[in-house]
């Protein structure tokens, strides 16, 4: 026998059917969700460090003077940087360089104006032209200081030359710009009592304009007055 649907019942049916298939059904999507994008990261730039005067233990002599304040050059006259300055009334008017108070020498036998070293110019306020060691407080680049063996001095420097002066023997090491001379004492008599014979007792690095030379017994010091 055959079964009768009622109308009403098919009428149900086909609405559904139409519901699912109309534009209110849910479709799949096949967009990725955004999470988020991500969030660059800053470069944050060092603040640099503030230029400063090299302290005396930074200091080292070689034959084109020191790395920080060299032979041939004219030294900045920045009040926070200056090593050097230079009086133009001092000495009559002949005018003088004078270190910076912060390099005075803790040398007991300190040589000239107190400080650790002094320098000259090529004319009043001009470049570098030579600098002397005044105490044991600065080593040259090799290490040697005042009261170092003439052993010591020729370790250091195998190539050096060696030049007679009349109170000590010259050790001449040739740098770029300049040398750099190292006085060891060979004359026992005169040094007694003062620096042992055979040891270092004057550095000084210069321009070759100065050639070769002896500080001892002489007034060829630098920082003070010879007037």
């Amino acid at each position: 026998m055959r079964r009768v649907i009622p109308a009403s019942l098919l009428a149900v049916t086909f609405a559904v059917a139409l519901a699912a298939c109309g534009p209110g059904g849910a479709t799949p999507s096949s967009t990725p969700t955004d999470s988020g994008s991500a969030t660059p990261t800053e470069t944050v730039t060092p603040t640099p460090e503030p230029e400063t005067r090299p302290a005396l233990a930074d200091l080292a002599l070689g034959p084109d003077g020191f790395e920080q304040l060299p032979l041939g050059e004219v030294p900045t006259t920045d009040p926070t940087l200056a090593m050097v300055t230079f009086d133009a009334a001092a000495c009559g008017g002949l005018g003088v360089w004078n270190a910076d108070p912060s390099f005075a020498s803790t040398d007991p036998n300190v040589y000239g104006a107190g400080t650790a070293f002094s320098v000259t110019s090529d004319g009043p306020g001009g470049p570098m032209s030579r600098i002397d060691l005044n105490a044991n407080d600065i080593p040259t680049t090799e290490g040697i200081r005042f009261g170092d063996s003439r052993a010591a001095v020729e370790a250091a420097y195998p190539g050096a030359a060696v030049v007679p002066a009349i109170l000590t023997d010259i050790y001449v090491v040739t740098g770029s710009v300049g040398t750099l001379q190292i006085e060891v004492a060979a004359d026992a008599s005169h040094w007694a009592g003062f620096r042992p014979n055979d040891t270092v007792v004057y550095i000084h690095a210069s321009v070759p304009s100065w050639g070769t030379f002896s500080v001892a017994a002489s007034e060829n010091l630098l920082g003070v007055c010879h007037v």
